[in-house]
C-alpha cells in the first residue's frame, strides 16, 4: 500500500488474477476467499474493503500512471463464476478508458514469454526513493530496489512487445465478457 500510494508509475504483469487495483468487490471477495481459505468472513470483508479503498489512488488528483499486462488466461479464469467474471471484465474495460490507465493483454498466441515465473510489479517512485520491484510468493513478498530492478523492467518491456495493443485488448476483454453471458 505504501508503494502504491506514493508511486508515480506502476507497471504490473499478472498471469493468474487481475491486478487488485482493478477489482470489483465481488471479484476481490472470490479471489481473497480462495487464497485465504482459512480466514473468517469478517477478515475477508476487511480485506475486500481495504482493496476497494486502495483503488482510490487511481482517481485522486495527480494519480500514478498504471500500466497492466494481463495474460489472456486471466480473462478466462472464472473467478467467482461466469456472472462475476463478466461483471469484472466489463469493469476492466471501463477502467481501460481512464487517462492514466493502460491495459494490454498478452495473448495465448504469444507462446513462451519472459516471465514464466509469474506476476510482478514495478513501482517508479519520486526522488529520493528508489524504483522498487515486487513479487508475491506463497511465503510472502519479495522487494527489490534499483539498480537491481533492471531485470524487472527488461522483463516488462519484453512482455509488452508480445501484447495486443490497448485497443485490441479492450476488444478481447469485451468479447470475452459477452461470451460469458450467453
Amino acid at each position: 500500500m505504501w508503494l502504491e500510494s506514493r508511486a508515480q508509475e506502476i507497471r504490473a504483469f499478472d498471469n493468474t488474477l487481475l491486478p487488485g487495483l482493478l477489482h470489483t468487490s465481488q471479484y476481490a471477495r472470490a479471489a481473497i476467499a480462495a487464497a485465504e481459505y482459512d480466514a473468517k468472513s469478517e477478515q475477508i470483508d476487511r480485506w475486500v474493503e481495504l482493496r476497494m479503498t486502495r483503488q482510490g489512488i487511481l482517481e485522486r488528483e495527480n494519480p500514478p500512471r498504471f500500466s497492466a499486462i494481463i495474460d489472456e488466461a486471466v480473462l478466462r479464469r472464472e473467478v467467482g463464476g461466469p456472472k462475476c467474471l463478466a461483471a469484472q471484465l466489463r469493469h476492466l474495460a471501463g477502467c481501460a478508458t481512464g487517462p492514466n490507465i493502460e491495459i494490454r493483454v498478452l495473448p495465448f498466441s504469444a507462446g513462451a514469454h519472459a516471465s514464466p515465473t509469474g506476476a510482478f510489479r514495478i513501482f517508479t517512485m519520486e526522488k529520493p526513493f528508489p524504483e522498487v520491484g515486487y513479487a508475491e510468493t506463497p511465503k510472502g513478498a519479495i522487494y527489490v530496489e534499483s539498480p537491481d530492478t533492471q531485470r524487472f523492467a527488461r522483463t516488462y518491456d519484453e512482455l509488452q512487445e508480445l501484447t495486443l495493443t490497448p485497443e485490441e485488448s479492450a476488444e478481447l476483454i469485451s468479447a470475452t465478457a459477452g461470451k460469458l453471458l450467453r
